[in-house]
């Protein structure tokens, strides 16, 4: 299969993001590309693989709402009236300071940069803020593999 490496990037970029099960979003990412394959029409559409991204990525949209909704949903016990939350971890609640102390240095860095500059940076349109925030790491040397890793690794821990 020539686009394999496709697939993976789409399942993995998911799995990242939602934390949903990597092997449930490649097995979901190929079903889709399956069906763009047999449903692509090549007067239509000018590249399979974009065609290809965009439905895989909608599939793999739809998987993930639906598998968060079902690791949030409550079985009711009626005997009991208890509810029991299945395959759902309660959310661990933290100060402000213990969340920014168990971040690593390139993220405490960002956040730091981004409130030493909030004033500035809230006067933006939304759209431009964080082409902002990246135009001022990079000023400061960061490499937008290094803001990326900060960015994803924020993400984590806000989740």
């Amino acid at each position: 299969m020539k686009d394999l490496n496709l697939i993976r990037k789409i399942a993995h970029s998911f799995h990242a993001t939602t934390g949903v099960n990597y092997d449930d979003l490649f097995s979901e990412a190929t079903v889709a590309y399956y069906n763009a394959l047999r449903l692509f029409n090549k007067e239509t559409t000018a590249s399979f693989s974009t065609y290809a991204w965009k439905a895989m990525k909608n599939a793999l949209i739809s998987f993930a709402k639906k598998e968060m909704k079902f690791h949030k949903k409550y079985i009711s016990l009626d005997h009991e009236k208890i509810q029991v939350i299945e395959n759902f971890a309660q959310p661990e609640y933290r100060t402000y300071d213990d969340w920014y102390e168990s971040l690593p240095i390139d993220c405490k860095n960002m956040v730091k940069l981004i409130f030493d500059n909030e004033e500035m940076i809230d006067n933006l349109p939304k759209m431009n803020r964080t082409g902002k925030v990246v135009s001022l790491l990079r000023e400061q040397g960061w490499t937008y593999k290094r803001i990326w890793k900060a960015v994803r690794e924020i993400k984590v821990e806000l989740r």
